[in-house]
């Protein structure tokens, strides 16, 4: 849809190197994927300087068309967006994918627009 908006995100790496899962400060561990795709996000832009998954409730809720709140942490990533207006937030469907010891656990929360 055109005004769909994806984004992909991970809360940690894997040292595969010394076979522990994660809890260390080795690149694998701490660069994790933040991608964005879809509508009014820069197509093909890798951005190069540091973004943290504190970023993340900032950016979706710009996207949403909500402010986020002051003390919220992170910032709201401009630089990955070009001619975006945020929604209005209606209409919108949120859906997480989790996987845990070779199970996947998949969440959605939908909203519909009010009727007229």
């Amino acid at each position: 849809h055109k005004s769909t908006l994806i984004h992909v995100v991970s809360d940690h790496g894997r040292n595969a190197r010394d076979g522990k899962s994660h809890g260390g400060f080795t690149t694998e561990e701490m660069a994790v994927p933040w991608i964005l795709a879809g509508a009014g996000v820069k197509r093909g832009k890798r951005l190069t300087w540091p973004i943290s998954t504190t970023d993340t409730a900032p950016t979706l809720l710009h996207a949403l068309g909500v402010s986020p709140p002051v003390q919220m942490h992170g910032r709201v990533v401009m630089e990955a967006f070009t001619g975006f207006e945020p929604s209005d937030g209606q209409g919108w469907r949120i859906m997480t994918v989790s996987m845990r010891n070779d199970t996947t656990h998949t969440r959605g929360i939908k909203h519909a627009p009010p009727a007229l």
